[in-house]
C-alpha cells in the first residue's frame, strides 16, 4: 500500500502516515517496508486476523 492509500483507508493525513512509517522503519532499524514484513513474519505473524 502507498502512504496515500493508508491515509485514505485510516482517515489520516498523508503527512501523519509518512511520519509514522518513517518512525517505524527507524525504530525497527530497517530501510524498507519489506523489512517490517520480514520481522513480522519471523516473529510468527502475531495479531494475524483469521
Amino acid at each position: 500500500m502507498t502512504n496515500a492509500e493508508i491515509a485514505q483507508r485510516l482517515g489520516m493525513q498523508l503527512e501523519a502516515v509518512k511520519k509514522a512509517v518513517s518512525r517505524s522503519l527507524a525504530k525497527l532499524d530497517v530501510k524498507e517496508r519489506v523489512g517490517i514484513a520480514v520481522l513480522w513474519y519471523k516473529a510468527g505473524m502475531p495479531n494475524l486476523q483469521k
